[in-house]
């Protein structure tokens, strides 16, 4: 039986009163109280479909099932908490199904009443989310948690879960049963599992049993148990998975299991670790995996980079581009009893399937693919002249050798198409990394594109002093889901190549989802051009992180900049450009600001600022900071918010101080 609360929080209340009151003729001109949500409780079973609205939070009370015939739809941005002290957990049955359809803007959350009410976030807090789905096997026998539902047959889905968020999850039922934060019992190919987040399991991230199941772009992030465990003959396949902070194994693979695993990275530091990936047979039990483009680094003594425990199933395993790191990169046996089938699994890493390797250099003469089963290797300057087009495919290395001073350069009237996809990002890198070595800063170039969109303040490109951009405007092609890795070699002195340069691009170029790491110069530097950019990420820049300059006119809208050491977003030059969701946090001893308006003499610098936060803890500068010139008319600021330990704007010099105050204003208006 359902049973349904429908409750109106004090506060939304008393706005309704206030807002019902009579009044003279005057009006209040104070803001408008935004309502409290709503709330809804739900408990047991559901007795007919059901839809979760965003407008709403909804909260469970015990175990909440959806049973066979009944659909349980969530709308993206929707928020469900399990209440404390009711062993609250949903489960959807053979034949029902779960409809959770987030969106990257709009996760659908599940989460605990106490993070719900704002209080510390931990494992443990409620149960977590089962699906125990229509395609049974002869060793999914009974789901470990009641040890009486059984999966149903014939295939059919269980729904679709998408952009999902599951915190805080791992409460225990009984001894030693404790809920997963996403369990999937027998769940058939049909059913889509998409872009999935758990963090804090008090029992394992994800468990997968039996059926054949895919999932695609998961990240894990302290579990207490096993990060992603496998078992009872799961044939299904993972694409994209990312593990973290787990405190057991990062793959646990039991059971008569092989499975595929694809674009995977974990890492691990647990003192307790079982393993980076753990082949855990049990008696009378074989188990194997199919591995492709797999880094595992492990920095716990406990056990290995891979652990391997009863028969491993040599015939139908294999590996492509598995890479072993971290402080403890090795293979072992739990036991002496082990011991050759850790053998067995040390020869297929050791023969594994790696993909050829192809060296480039020089000017290319004609149009050119890097195919994804090749690591393609930059000896010194690459350039892509007029004329001529690079393609690189989805899931493409390239790596820029040592020693070479190797960097990527696109000219105007080249083009490069390097579109990678969420699962299948390109990655740009350096030899050492592509060789399992410590990755830094400054072990190779970058990538530059000179685009087709001179002004009269980008003169020559800064690293080789001779370069233009073009003129008319033509794109210079499009980069989506691209990762720039451990970049900055300085070719001359104070002549160092960022992660990504940008010289005057125009708008018809794509810059799409870009992450840059360890950029020994800046992470992004875009000069001139109107190029838009989203979706950047930049993490660890030597210098600044996002640095504009010589009359940019595009936009960045979504823009996540961490560690980096000088400025968070420099602007120089007369530059007017807009930047629309942008979070930045930085530390460093030596910041120059999370916004750094730096005008040189004779320029006027701005920006138009939209949803922007800035938390800086740095004593250096301030969370902006001001020197030289600030456009105040062409400038505007909404909803941003400066928070940290030092919040303040503040003047470079004495000199700067009137146009600080400027900024302050136009922060102070919004």
């Amino acid at each position: 039986m359902t049973k349904t609360k429908i409750l109106l929080s004090v506060a939304a209340a008393s706005v309704l009163a206030l807002n019902g009151c009579g009044g003279g003729g005057g009006s209040d001109s104070s803001p408008t109280p935004t309502p409290t949500p709503t709330s809804e409780t739900l408990m047991g079973t559901l007795s007919a479909n059901k839809t979760l609205t965003a407008d709403t939070v909804w909260k469970l009370d015990g175990k909440v099932v959806v049973p066979l015939g009944v659909t349980l739809t969530i709308e993206p941005g929707t928020k469900v908490a399990g209440l404390e002290g009711t062993e609250a957990w949903l489960m959807v049955m053979p034949g029902g199904k779960l409809m959770a359809e987030g969106t990257a803007a709009k996760p659908i959350v599940f989460t605990s009443e106490t993070a719900l009410n704002g209080g510390t976030e931990a494992s443990g807090q409620w149960g977590g989310v089962t699906i125990i789905g229509n395609s049974d096997n002869d060793q999914t026998t009974t789901y470990e948690v009641d040890d009486v539902t059984q999966a149903g047959t014939g295939g059919a889905s269980s729904g679709s879960l998408k952009y999902v968020t599951i915190n805080n999850t791992g409460i225990a039922v009984e001894a030693n049963k404790e809920i997963n934060g996403l369990s999937l019992f027998g769940v058939s190919a049909s059913t889509v599992v998409e872009n999935i987040t758990v963090n804090r399991s008090g029992d394992d991230g994800v468990e997968i049993w039996g059926g054949n199941v895919n999932l695609k772009n998961i990240v894990i992030d302290q579990a207490d148990d096993d990060s992603f465990d496998t078992d009872s003959g799961w044939a299904g396949s993972v694409d994209g998975l990312t593990i973290t902070n787990g405190k057991k194994a990062g793959i646990e693979m039991s059971g008569t299991t092989v499975a595929t695993y694809k674009n995977v990275n974990i890492t691990l530091d647990s003192a307790d670790s079982e393993g980076g990936l753990y082949f855990k047979a049990g008696d009378g039990e074989v188990v194997g995996g199919v591995f492709e483009n797999v880094t595992v680094n492990y920095n716990s003594a406990a056990k290995g980079a891979i652990t391997v425990s009863g028969a491993f199933d040599e015939t139908n395993s294999a590996m492509t581009n598995v890479t072993l790191g971290g402080s403890n990169p090795a293979i072992v046996a739990k036991t002496e009893a082990d011991a050759a089938d850790a053998a067995a699994v040390e020869a297929i890493y050791e023969n594994q399937g790696t993909a050829a390797s192809e060296t480039l250099m020089g000017t290319l003469s004609a149009n050119k693919t890097l195919t994804a089963d090749t690591v393609w290797k930059l000896d010194g300057k690459v350039v892509v002249p007029l004329g001529v087009t690079l393609t690189i495919e989805p899931g493409t290395k390239v790596a820029g050798l040592e020693g070479t001073e190797a960097w990527l350069m696109v000219m105007p009237g080249g083009k490069l198409m390097a579109e990678g996809t969420a699962a299948k990002p390109i990655v740009f890198t350096s030899e050492t990394a592509l060789n399992g070595g410590t990755e830094a800063s400054g072990q190779w170039g970058g990538v530059t594109i000179i685009g087709n969109s001179d002004n009269d303040q980008t003169t020559t490109y800064e690293v080789d002093d001779v370069t233009q951009a073009g003129t008319g405007g033509a794109s210079s092609g499009s980069l989506k889901y691209v990762t720039i890795n451990n970049t900055g070699i300085a070719v001359e002195a104070n002549k160092e190549i960022n992660g990504l340069s940008l010289f005057g691009v125009s708008a018809s170029t794509v810059v799409e989802n870009i992450t840059v790491n360890r950029s020994g110069d800046d992470g992004v530097e875009i000069w001139g051009g109107n190029v838009n950019l989203k979706n950047i990420v930049i993490d660890q820049a030597d210098d600044d992180s996002f640095d504009t300059d010589s009359g940019w006119a595009g936009s960045v809208d979504g823009l996540t900049i961490t560690n980096g050491k000088k400025a968070g977003i420099e602007m120089s030059g007369t530059t007017v450009a807009t930047y629309k969701n942008v979070n930045i946090t930085l530390d460093s001893a030596d910041s120059e600001g999370g916004l750094y308006f730096k005008a040189g003499d004779g320029e006027v610098v701005g920006g138009v600022f939209e949803n922007v936060t800035v938390n800086y803890n740095s004593a250096a500068k301030g969370a902006i900071t001001v020197s030289g010139a600030f456009d105040e008319t062409n400038s505007a600021m909404t909803n941003v918010t400066l928070g940290g330990s030092n919040p303040a704007i503040v003047a470079k010099t004495e000199a700067d101080a009137a146009d600080a105050a400027e900024v302050q204003a136009i922060y102070d208006a919004q």
